[in-house]
């Protein structure tokens, strides 16, 4: 059995999770959640960026970002963590991805086509209609 290699250690999901904490507990405060927001999704895109899972990495991670960046806006409902509660839900999924030998990569070479899956068809995941 091959060990993988994970995009992001356990001390990097963590560093995330209290960076999100971080922005979370500024966004309480009224009409600096918007910026607060749009700073923290900016990082962390550019740390996913970064680590290689590229912007369109799945639909499951755009609908999770796209579901906290639009709760962040509603005045009542950004009292919540919701940008704590989305980057555990997109750790989770990239860790589940790599655990069935799904990577996502994202490098020069194909940059024309920046999801390439790489590892089992969709016959072996179960996932074929």
């Amino acid at each position: 059995m091959s060990k993988v290699k994970h995009k992001f250690s356990t001390i990097e999901i963590v560093i995330a999770i209290l960076l999100a904490l971080f922005f979370d507990l500024l966004s309480i405060i009224p009409f600096l959640n918007i910026l607060v927001d749009c700073l923290a999704w900016f990082i962390f895109g550019l740390w996913f960026l970064i680590n290689g899972v590229p912007p369109n990495s799945g639909y499951k991670v755009a609908a999770t970002a796209a579901i906290s960046f639009i709760v962040g806006f509603i005045p009542l409902l950004s009292i919540f963590p919701e940008l704590t509660l989305s980057i555990i839900v997109i750790m989770i999924i990239i860790r589940a991805d790599e655990k069935k030998g799904i990577t996502q990569t994202f490098t020069k070479e194909n940059r024309s086509d920046p999801v390439q899956y790489k590892g089992k068809d969709d016959n072996e995941l179960g996932l074929a209609a």
